[in-house]
């Protein structure tokens, strides 16, 4: 195995673990106290998964792949083969709580193996509440005893960590968990901030727990506060884990997506990931972050490595499935593309990510009734009402939404903007865009009108944010404000241009292409598009004979020779 130093500078093995590494799924804990209790035997349940995920020689499903076998009537064997693992730990928790006494916990694991169902070992511990750190370290011990795993000493170490002397913060952190679980809403995020800021005040010197609410404030900072304050907190949160445990993983995980997302310093959100891995070399999310950051510094290879392996130990999760579909679709390596989006949808078939598949079509194939047949699909097996939302966020999603029936077009003018979550201008750039498609200039007009006012108070409050720059170019476009949209998307591209990040810098010189051939500006649009079929982007030759996105500027001589030549 690569050494620690190796792997903090980024020069370990890239998979973490050796291929011959036995694979392992811990499933959730049966709680068998009250049913308010279940937050407790969840988080047993991810404490023995983490302390297993530290260990070099094993590898071990993601808990968020692992959740979704609670209560599958599915054998051992269905289930190993699934998550293309060797041994299955499964158990049962209760915590019993007698009035006046002091409380006990009992757990009951069993390890299976999978391919002949056999019982390897099974355990039975009833301890006092303050001896459930030991608990979880002798379950994770007599695993890799039990797969005869050779422990060194930092594995003992790992394997043995007490996070808090307080039990009563622990209690806390283990609620906060439950709500951090849930990071797409902005409701269960602000609990588990709550709770881990309990945890953190009851016991100072809760290093993990500080950690976590780093990474609380960071993801309500990511999907809805983008607010100085909010990244200042997090910052706090992650300076405090870090000052108290200097090595502790998921505090450099924080402090790394506090670079990602809060600063767009992806060279040192790298760094602090690779530190992160280090200490946990089993943990998906760590793996997923630095594929993601890898992406953004045209690192494809590794970042392909990193993506793969986090799907590997979390095989069931849609978002990293479609996060590596994106990658190759960029790449375009639609082969590829195709297996990781319908992997998602076969993982998930209420997703709306259909609209991916749509859009893949398109690149690939440049066929718009297959595509908007996609879509029907979606409508179908997802709901109109969800694919809705997606759909008219982008050009070609909004295009091809035309294309449908009477019933797809009233869902989208049912849409509301509580749908979009904080995303007040991006609800009227969707509004927009389908009224534009649909040939309602006066209504596109008027939403792409309220989408400026929203994006104008947001580029005065964050002016380096090259995103908020790109949608208002976008929106002044559609108002027909040809200086204003041609400034700020060049100021988009300035701010954050491809030489400095290879995926969102794309992203950019394909907004600044819009913006000119929504303008009917085709040399100038052109010119961007003839960068982007050199690099890793969403354009193909295929789908700009196809896309209705350039009909402003199709029959112009500079646009028809891109499609003769290519160049």
């Amino acid at each position: 195995a690569a050494t620690a130093l190796l792997f903090a500078l980024g020069l370990g093995d890239r998979n973490g673990k050796p291929p011959e590494s036995p694979r392992i799924a811990v499933l959730p804990f049966h709680n068998l106290g009250a049913a308010e209790d279940g937050y407790f035997s969840d988080g047993i349940t991810e404490e023995i998964t983490s302390r297993l995920a530290m260990l070099r020689s094993l590898g071990v499903i993601s808990r968020t792949s692992a959740e979704q076998y609670r209560g599958t009537g599915k054998s051992i064997k269905e289930i190993g083969r699934e998550l293309e693992v060797d041994y299955i730990l499964e158990g049962s928790v209760r915590w019993e709580k007698p009035a006046g006494g002091s409380s006990r916990v009992r757990v009951t694991p069993q390890l299976i193996r999978v391919s002949d169902d056999r019982h390897l070992w099974a355990g039975r511990y009833d301890e006092t509440l303050e001896e459930v750190f030991q608990v979880q370290s002798r379950i994770a011990e007599q695993v890799a005893t039990a797969l005869d795993l050779a422990l060194q000493q930092p594995d003992h170490e790992a394997l043995a960590a007490r996070p808090t002397e307080d039990l009563r913060a622990y209690d806390f952190y283990l609620r906060g968990n439950d709500y951090l679980d849930k990071a797409g809403d902005p409701d269960g995020l602000r609990t588990a901030e709550e709770m881990y800021t309990r945890a953190t005040e009851l016991d100072p010197a809760f290093a993990l727990a500080f950690a976590r609410l780093a990474r609380a404030h960071i993801w309500q900072f990511h999907f809805s506060d983008r607010t100085e304050a909010r990244l200042a907190k997090a910052r706090i949160a992650a300076d405090s884990a870090l000052r108290l445990q200097p090595k502790l993983p998921e505090a450099h995980l924080a402090r790394g997506q506090i670079h990602y997302w809060g600063e767009l310093d992806y060279e040192k959100a790298l760094a602090e990931f690779r530190k992160a891995q280090a200490g946990d070399p089993g943990n998906s999310d760590i793996a997923w972050a630095r594929g993601l950051v890898e992406r953004r510094l045209g690192q494809w290879e590794q970042a392909l490595a990193d993506l793969r392996r986090a799907v590997e130990l979390d095989p069931r999760s849609v978002v990293k499935n479609l996060d590596l579909f994106e990658v190759h679709l960029r790449r375009r390596d639609y082969v590829e593309a195709a297996r990781y989006v319908d992997r998602a949808l076969e993982l998930e078939p209420e997703t709306p990510a259909y609209v991916y598949k749509a859009l893949l079509i398109v690149a690939r194939d440049g066929d718009l009734r297959a595509a908007a047949a996609a879509m029907e699909e979606g409508n179908r097996r997802a709901g109109v009402e969800n694919l809705a939302v997606w759909a008219p966020t982008f050009d070609l999603g909004a295009a091809l939404w035309r294309m449908l029936d009477t019933s797809a077009q009233t869902a989208v003018d049912r849409l509301t903007v509580d749908r979009f979550g904080a995303d007040s201008a991006g609800y009227y750039l969707a509004k927009a865009r389908a009224h534009r498609y649909r040939g309602g200039a006066p209504v596109s007009r008027a939403y792409f009108d309220s989408a400026a006012t929203v994006l104008e108070a947001g580029s005065r409050a964050r002016p380096d944010d090259p995103a908020i720059r790109a949608e208002l170019a976008y929106a002044y476009a559609g108002l027909g404000r040809r200086e204003d949209a041609m400034r700020e998307g060049q100021h988009a591209v300035a701010l954050r241009p491809p030489s400095k990040d290879t995926w969102l810098g794309v992203d950019m010189v394909r907004n600044l292409a819009v913006v000119y051939a929504t303008l009917g500006e085709a040399d100038s649009a052109v010119k961007q598009l003839r960068a982007l079929l050199s690099v890793p982007s969403w354009i193909s030759m295929p789908g700009l004979r196809a896309d209705p996105t350039w009909k402003p500027i199709r029959r112009h001589a500079a646009f028809r020779a891109l499609l003769q030549t290519g160049n």
